[in-house]
């Protein structure tokens, strides 16, 4: 059994632990910003173990410049061919949303890409659609 971190802190540790350095060493020059801000009991602090049941994990957001917003399918397309299958217990591959858009932890198949949860915005494209 896995012990359990907090949402926020688990994202933290995800984004530099693991994000931060495929970042760097795929797009060296990107000028970005790393946040977990939005819905969810993590992000005010309030998950607890139950909340791992549902649209919880390893994740985080990137905020890009407007400029390097093109880049966003490619960065997602790395970080699905880089990212570790399971990180610090926990699986850093999600199932599709389902038909109210709710992910869950899923356990990658040996070679399959990661269905990440390393959302790619911009600050307009993020308050305009949410």
């Amino acid at each position: 059994m896995t012990n359990f971190i907090k949402g926020l802190k688990l994202s933290e540790m995800f984004f530099k632990e693991v994000v931060q350095t495929i970042i760097k060493e795929s797009f060296s020059n990107l000028k970005y910003a790393a946040a977990l801000i939005g819905a969810g009991s993590e992000v005010l602090s309030y998950d607890t173990e139950m909340s791992t049941d549902h649209h919880w994990g390893p994740r985080v957001m990137l905020f890009l410049e407007e400029q390097s917003y093109h880049l966003k399918d490619n960065i997602s397309k790395i970080l699905s061919e880089k990212l570790p299958p399971n990180f610090h217990g926990y699986s850093t591959h999600f199932t599709e949303p389902n038909n109210i858009g709710i992910q869950l932890l899923s356990k990658a198949k040996d070679g399959q890409a990661i269905n990440h949860r390393v959302e790619i915005h911009t600050i307009g494209s993020f308050f305009i659609n949410t």
